[in-house]
């Protein structure tokens, strides 16, 4: 995987999502009958007022990391909709997945701080992944 710029990167990662998203049975019910929002990939300000900013953008990543490191479990999915919403709303995070390093959970944390500018940014981030890449690697245990 070749990294080249964060917008690079973001658009990868989204346009992969959404594609193996498949219908997105988690989007939840329409708001005033006209928007269905993928809530469990959401931050707080996006549920509640509607904001989408690059910092709600790297809240979804933090999302997307945890999925890929549960092999495509849902987000949040032994909870209904509503459910989620108080999670998320009532600072909730997604647990650490088995077998996520605890370098990439921080980074996941990282990504989720209830206010957005206490969050990483994309620049720290791809820092962080390019750091990952080069370093040794270690080898998980996907039978264990």
């Amino acid at each position: 995987m070749a990294i080249s710029s964060p917008k690079g990167i973001m658009g990868k990662i989204f346009i992969t999502h959404f594609i193996t998203a498949g219908c997105c049975p988690s989007l939840s019910p329409p708001v005033g009958g006209h928007t269905m929002l993928p809530i469990r990939w959401m931050p707080p300000e996006s549920i509640m007022y509607r904001k989408f900013t690059t910092e709600s953008d790297v809240w979804s990543l933090g999302v997307i990391l945890w999925e890929i490191f549960t092999y495509g479990k849902q987000p949040w999915f032994q909870l209904a909709n509503n459910e989620v919403i108080e999670c998320i709303t009532q600072g909730r995070v997604l647990e650490r997945p088995r077998l996520c390093p605890k370098e990439v959970y921080d980074m996941m944390l990282g990504c989720w701080q209830r206010e957005p500018q206490q969050r990483l940014n994309i620049k720290d981030i791809q820092k962080m992944l390019l750091t990952m890449m080069k370093a040794t690697p270690v080898y998980l245990d996907i039978l264990g």
